[in-house]
């Protein structure tokens, strides 16, 4: 045990590894990204195009929206219920779909 406990810092000090650099390099900060499935992690996306067809008063128009679907487990933000309150803030304004007229 004292054999390989003396490799390992022997090695550190070659590296010029500091306790808190292993740290840092064992738990790397997460970086918040739109191209990220918040279900599984992902960044495997299918497009997807629905139609919808937005009724007024006196007649309707057609509105194509397009929406990123995870092709791992099937999770699309933009139809499917939020997970939590990050992907329901990107959800309320907009970030996981994008709309325009047909």
């Amino acid at each position: 045990m004292p054999a390989s406990q003396e490799k390992i810092s022997e090695e550190l000090r070659k590296r010029n590894l500091t306790k808190s650099k292993i740290v840092q390099l064992t738990h790397p900060q997460e970086v918040e990204d739109n191209e990220k499935c918040p279900r599984c992690g992902s960044n495997n996306f299918q497009q997807i195009k629905d139609n919808e067809l937005r009724a007024t008063k006196y007649g309707g128009y057609e509105v194509e929206v397009n929406s990123q679907k995870c092709r791992i487990c099937s999770y699309n933000a933009h139809k499917d219920q939020a997970l939590n309150w990050k992907v329901w803030f990107k959800q309320f304004f907009r970030k996981y779909s994008w709309t325009k007229l047909k």
